[in-house]
């Protein structure tokens, strides 16, 4: 089974890092990614994946992130996963994309045809339902209901 998950909300709790650095204006997109290994795990998601993982499930994590923060993500990852998640892969936003994270999220689950979406932001849930899709949206973890999805330039 492939299951798609997104990170920031589902995974790690970035509550702290989006009030100091995203709910002002303009918002400091690289303050905010500078504290990637600061944030916390959420730890029901981290074991419910992991006890995917361990029936040989692969997780695929498809983040709103930019490519420029991937060495920062791959390892809050594997010290987060504590490696018991061996089948995972990482996609990531490119740098100069800056479309709606609910579209990024759209275009890679039509590519990847995941079995299990898992998701916090209620337009990217939207979405992927619309277009068919199985999701489990992850409430709790979300702050900010006016933050654009979309990085500025």
């Amino acid at each position: 089974m492939l299951i798609m998950c997104d990170i920031d909300g589902v995974v790690a709790d970035p509550r702290v890092f989006v009030k100091q650095y995203l709910m002002c204006t303009p918002a400091n997109w690289s303050e905010y990614f500078k504290h990637t290994l600061e944030m916390p795990s959420i730890p029901l998601v981290v074991a419910f994946l992991n006890g995917l993982a361990l029936d040989d499930n692969t997780i695929m994590f498809c983040t709103g992130r930019p490519e420029s923060n991937r060495d920062s993500t791959l390892k809050w990852l594997r010290y987060t996963l504590r490696l018991h998640v061996g089948n995972y892969h990482l996609v990531m936003r490119a740098d100069k994309d800056f479309r709606a994270g609910s579209i990024l999220k759209l275009a890679w689950a039509r590519v990847l045809k995941p079995d299990l979406i898992l998701e916090d932001e209620p337009d990217a849930v939207k979405l992927l339902r619309c277009d068919g899709f199985t999701v489990l949206q992850i409430h709790g973890h979300r702050i900010g209901a006016t933050l654009s999805d979309h990085i500025p330039v």
